[in-house]
């Protein structure tokens, strides 16, 4: 397993509206199970309209993001900012 921070906020309206709808619990429970699975998603991202790209990119941030107070839940650390 591979954890992935980022090191900014999601600020941008599209991006923020494509991990918003990610954390909804019927994507949750379809998202990609392993590796190719997820570059299926990624190619067909790819084959949309490319003005939503941002949105898709949200949207798969979404799709995998834990919240910090969900990784403080499951023991994980909090930020110390």
């Amino acid at each position: 397993m591979i954890i992935l921070h980022l090191p900014f906020d999601l600020e941008h309206p599209a991006l923020q509206a494509g991990y918003a709808s990610a954390r909804h619990p019927q994507f949750q429970e379809d998202k990609p199970k392993n590796d190719i699975d997820l570059v299926r998603l990624v190619r067909d991202i790819c084959e949309d309209d490319p003005a939503t790209l941002a949105y898709h990119v949200g949207f798969i941030i979404g799709l995998f993001a834990v919240p910090y107070v969900e990784q403080g839940e499951q023991g994980g650390d909090k930020p110390t900012s």
